[in-house]
């Protein structure tokens, strides 16, 4: 499963075009979290406290859903150009 780098809003403008409608190199891939708390009920608060949280991975597949905000494309992760695919 690929792996995300870290996040940047700045986009390269150097890097390879993904979008397979208008060739924009920036896209959006909607994946999931799943996180998992451990929790008490605070009786002073009234309300469940947070004693410890953990995050699971993300991953994406080809079958998962890909958005371009340039041109308004929607489809899928396996629709984007990528090299060595």
């Amino acid at each position: 499963m690929p792996s995300a780098s870290a996040h940047t809003d700045e986009p390269d403008h150097a890097s390879t075009p993904l979008c397979p409608s208008c060739g924009s190199p920036v896209v959006h891939i909607d994946t999931s979290v799943e996180v998992k708390y451990l929790v008490q009920y605070a009786l002073i608060m009234r309300d469940l406290e947070v004693l410890a949280e953990q995050l699971g991975d993300a991953a994406w597949d080809n079958l998962t859903p890909a958005a371009c905000d340039a041109c308004g494309w929607s489809g899928q992760v396996g629709a984007l150009r990528c090299p060595g695919r």
